[in-house]
């Protein structure tokens, strides 16, 4: 339609034109200012006189509360979700000022439908609250909107259905869609993709019976679903014992295989910590021992530091911590079984577990770095077995607390060969062991073993080294989405996060063969 010029009928109401449904017709003729949808079209009955002054002074009082209140901005309405108005408001607001006020009615103008368009096209508020915050991070939101109107897309070199046959199994899909599955957002754009997925990859002779069968899916998508296996407890311990990595491999990755060569013990000795040198004599003797108490990190290829105070390592900067004695740990294995000797688990008991998640905690003694406390967590049940502190055979230089979790040697700890004679009741030769990086752990309680499921050496997969192995911690988050190691050490939490990364590989496995 095009418009006369002098614009005759330009002061009179557009009959199409109202606040439910604007009119749509290109260059009406007809008025469409928005003083005319309050004023009746002739003909209209109008409101009797007092109840539209009732109606006006409750619009009016209405609109003097949105000032008063800050609300000039008044959100277009929605009918599909219950979003407060203040809100909405609020988003307005923070959308103008996204938008800038150098031509202020634009501006607010773009802000009204911007946040319309969030809240129209929103099936839930998370996704309107969503929305919003990535359009106000400059982040780009792709809003699709189902097409008015069913058109199958081309199939080359020939389609297997005409297109009216087509149209009609697509709208057959939007109502199996509509009915069955109501929170698919698009259902016609869906359908038209669906149905060519069929099209494209059946013949005129099999189409019939495969878009058939695609729409019984959609309207019973109850029976498709695919069933996740549940493992059972037989199932978990065969794919556990798959698991349990070969001997050749344990000793590449630093565990004790078979029992080592004695050898006489040294006397003199670098400190573990300050690198000072001393003799085991002196071991008691007060000093000053000064260290960085936490670990090494990478920052980037060329930086680490240490993570007690963010000190670069070579930097000049003085040490955080102070100790009252130095400590050290054992040259090579041949020490550590020359001091206290490794034992091999050859033997079966009928009171042993299965399988279960080990973690030690170890201190320094004048015997080097001594076990403190063990925990084993049975695999199948997630039960404690035994949680146990011990009485290490040196004198206790430092219980280590900030990573062992062990404040003090409580009164009726077991000795060493107490712990090692109750361990052997519960732990034989084929009972399979788990944890991360159990060579420690093994080695604390000069235990030789075959049967270790080690995390550390087998996740993330094909990833570690005999030089670089994935923290516990990072595997928990990773996988588990799980925050552990978050205060001071405790072996029961980090046996259960090595059961439950094991699980959750074996689950995910089954999952895929399934």
């Amino acid at each position: 339609m095009f418009k006369l010029d002098g614009n005759y009928f330009g002061d009179t109401k557009c009959p199409n034109n109202s606040e439910e449904k604007p009119c749509t017709i290109l260059n009406c003729l007809f008025s469409h200012r928005i003083d005319d949808l309050k004023r009746p079209l002739d003909g209209d009955p109008e409101l009797p006189a007092p109840k539209r002054a009732e109606t006006e002074a409750k619009g009016s009082i209405l609109q003097e509360q949105r000032d008063e209140e800050g609300y000039r901005l008044v959100p277009k309405p929605i009918t599909h979700l219950d979003i407060p108005f203040e809100i909405r408001h609020a988003n307005i607001q923070r959308i103008l000022e996204y938008y800038g006020d150098e031509e202020l009615k634009k501006s607010e103008q773009d802000a009204l439908e911007e946040e319309f368009s969030f809240a129209d096209l929103s099936q839930s508020k998370d996704e309107y609250n969503s929305n919003i915050e990535l359009m106000l991070l400059g982040k780009e939101i792709k809003v699709i909107s189902d097409p008015a109107y069913i058109l199958p897309k081309e199939v080359k070199p020939k389609a297997p259905a005409g297109l009216p046959e087509r149209k009609r199994f697509i709208q057959f899909m939007v109502d199996a869609f509509k009915k069955a599955q109501p929170n698919v957002r698009t259902p016609i754009l869906k359908s038209i993709e669906e149905e060519y997925t069929v099209a494209s990859t059946t013949t005129p002779v099999t189409y019939n019976q495969s878009i058939k069968k695609k729409i019984h899916q959609i309207a019973n998508p109850e029976k498709y679903q695919r069933k996740e296996k549940v493992l059972s407890n037989a199932d978990l311990l065969s794919k556990l014992k798959e698991l349990v990595i070969p001997k050749p491999k344990l000793q590449k990755f630093g565990y004790v295989m078979e029992p080592p060569k004695t050898k006489a013990l040294e006397t003199r000795r670098n400190c573990r910590r300050c690198g000072a040198d001393f003799t085991k004599e002196e071991q008691l003797n007060p000093v000053t021992c000064q260290f960085h108490a936490g670990k090494i990190r990478r920052k980037d290829k060329r930086t680490r530091f240490y993570d007690c105070c963010g000190s670069e390592v070579g930097s000049e900067n003085e040490t955080c911590s102070v100790a009252s004695h130095h400590i050290f740990y054992w040259n090579d294995v041949e020490e550590m079984h020359s001091a206290i000797p490794f034992k091999k688990i050859d033997h079966s008991s009928k009171t042993a577990v299965k399988a279960v998640g080990i973690d030690c905690e170890m201190g320094y003694t004048t015997l080097g770095f001594e076990l403190l406390r063990i925990t084993a967590i049975d695999y199948l049940t997630g039960e404690d077995v035994f949680d146990i502190f011990v009485q290490p055979i040196g004198t206790v230089v430092d219980l280590n607390t900030r990573y062992s979790g062990v404040a003090e040697i409580i009164e009726g700890a077991l000795t060493f060969e107490e712990l090692m004679h109750f361990v052997r009741q519960y732990i034989d030769k084929d009972t399979v062991l788990i944890g991360h990086g159990l060579e420690n752990d093994m080695n604390a309680m000069r235990l030789i073993h075959e049967q270790i499921v080690d995390t550390a050496i087998l996740y993330p997969k094909f990833k570690a080294s005999p030089t670089f192995r994935f923290s516990l911690k990072d595997l928990a988050f990773s996988y588990l989405s799980r925050n552990i190691q978050t205060g001071e050490h405790d072996s029961r939490e980090d046996s259960i996060a090595a059961i439950d990364i094991v699980k959750y590989f074996i689950n995910l496995d089954a999952k895929r063969d399934s």
